[in-house]
């Protein structure tokens, strides 16, 4: 499972998850040593109530090419009716 980290508040990271499944909520040690907000991270199950959390460049850099390319098309659109 991928979550992205969405914000770090008072210590406490909020990691959002790909799936509809509720926001986690984990102390910010809990986190690889290099961190960003918007960071994507890979969940790896340790044991059922403990798990692992890794960076994920790749996936990251996917998503923002995918973002990038969505608004470049939005964009493109809107000048197109602009024009008209």
């Amino acid at each position: 499972m991928h979550v992205v980290l969405e914000e770090i508040e008072n210590n406490i990271a909020c990691l959002i998850p790909d799936s509809d499944d509720d926001p986690i909520y984990v102390p910010v040690a809990t986190l690889p040593a290099s961190f960003e907000v918007g960071d994507v991270f890979v969940v790896k199950a340790k044991d059922n109530s403990q798990f692992i959390l890794e960076k994920d460049n790749a996936e990251k850099e996917k998503r923002l090419s995918d973002n990038k390319f969505k608004r470049e098309s939005l964009l493109k659109k809107s000048s197109n009716k602009k024009l008209k």
